[in-house]
């Protein structure tokens, strides 16, 4: 999959966004402002404008330079097996961030910010992200990357399958708690986050242990 500047033209406008509301109100913010926020919603910890610039920068581009990398490795084939799934991912995860680099701008801005709307722009991605986990071919780089997964192409499947399906349901729930909880519970969202992630390891476990061993 080759780089073109047409098809990179919607990610690198979702990117430079943020930096154009940040240009917006420069001028507004003050000498020193918040940039990262408690699980109340209370800022502790704090920059400069310019450090500010730095950090939604340096956010940005993690987002989307590994994704470049990671076309540029040779032997690839799940990728080219992805097709247009592989830049929708890469288009979704560039969105994500710019839209948290927004938010985190605009809240500098205000002095406060609203942890249940991060809450629920986390369960949005884990919910369009599973809509995408199940195209996942074997791979060393994306996945349910278990020693089993990683043995088994048929486990590789039927884990992603089951995953796929979990990722929506809880990426919805997450959502739902986003929008309707009075205040963020963070007891909930490592219930949510620590099934996620163990329920996937433990069927991909269990699926290889049930095929029959030649």
């Amino acid at each position: 999959m080759k780089f073109g500047l047409r098809r990179e033209l919607p990610i690198l406008l979702a990117m430079t966004i943020p930096f154009l509301y940040l240009k917006l109100i420069w001028n507004s913010l003050p000498m020193k402002v918040p940039i990262h926020w408690d699980i109340n919603g209370e800022a502790d910890n704090w920059t400069t404008k310019t450090g500010l610039l730095l950090t939604i920068s340096s956010v940005l581009l993690f987002s989307y330079v590994p994704w470049l990398l990671l076309q540029r490795f040779k032997n690839q084939n799940w990728i080219q097996q992805l097709g247009e799934k592989f830049y929708h991912l890469r288009l979704i995860f560039s969105v994500f961030f710019s839209v948290i680099c927004f938010y985190i701008i605009h809240s500098a801005l205000n002095q406060s910010t609203n942890i249940n709307f991060i809450v629920f722009l986390i369960g949005c991605l884990v919910a369009v992200i599973g809509n995408y986990t199940y195209s996942l071919k074997p791979n060393y780089f994306l996945g349910i990357r278990t020693p089993w997964t990683l043995k088994n192409e048929l486990v590789w499947k039927k884990t992603h399958r089951f995953s796929s399906r979990l990722m929506v349901i809880f990426g919805i729930l997450i959502m739902f708690l986003g929008l309707f909880q009075k205040q963020y519970n963070f007891i909930n969202f490592l219930i949510i986050a620590f099934i996620m992630i163990c329920a996937p390891i433990l069927f991909s476990f269990i699926t290889y242990k049930q095929i029959p061993k030649q």
